[in-house]
C-alpha cells in the first residue's frame, strides 16, 4: 500500500501541470475559436471589414469559402473568409 500512495504523491504535480495547461490554455483559445467561427457565419453583404493584412474593405458578395470585396478606390477582389480578422467598428 505504501507504493501505491507514493507514486500518487510522486505523480500528483504532473497531474496538477496538465489540468493548469488544459484551464489556461487550451479553453481560452477553444472560446476564441468558437468566437470567431461565430463571426464568420454573421457575413453578410454591405459590412465593413478589416483583413488580417489591415485591408478596411465593404463585403459585396459571399461564396462558400471566399467573398468579393470592395476597397476604397472601387475595386474589388477575392479573399478567402479566413482573411477576415474583425467587423469594422461604426464611425460616428
Amino acid at each position: 500500500m505504501p507504493t501505491v500512495i507514493n507514486s500518487i504523491t510522486m505523480f500528483w504535480p504532473f497531474i496538477l501541470l496538465a489540468i493548469l495547461i488544459y484551464v489556461f490554455m487550451y479553453l481560452p483559445q477553444k472560446r476564441q475559436r468558437a468566437r470567431y467561427q461565430e463571426m464568420l457565419t454573421q457575413l453578410e453583404p454591405g459590412k465593413q471589414i478589416v483583413t488580417k493584412s489591415g485591408t478596411c474593405a465593404t463585403i459585396e458578395s459571399i461564396t462558400q469559402d471566399t467573398l468579393i470585396i470592395k476597397l476604397h478606390g472601387g475595386t474589388t477582389s477575392e479573399i478567402l473568409k479566413e482573411a477576415v480578422l474583425y467587423f469594422k467598428p461604426e464611425q460616428k
